[in-house]
């Protein structure tokens, strides 16, 4: 089970995720369909990507230090 309901957690939009990462809208989309940043499907192609994934993306190393 989740420690955070859905409604407890932050989501992202490919536009806002775009705007931090200085990158165009584009790039994202391919970093999602490359699954190298998770995202759930909410619509035809309408995607909200978890702020934990976008921190795990960006600190890889983090995210090592997790697995035993």
């Amino acid at each position: 089970m989740c420690e955070l309901s859905c409604r407890e957690m932050t989501f992202y939009t490919i536009p806002e995720v775009a705007q931090m990462l200085r990158c165009s809208p584009r790039t994202v989309h391919a970093m999602i369909h490359a699954q190298r940043l998770p995202a759930i499907i909410i619509g035809k192609n309408r995607y909200r990507i978890p702020q934990q994934a976008l921190r795990d993306f960006l600190h890889p190393e983090n995210e090592k230090e997790k697995t035993p």
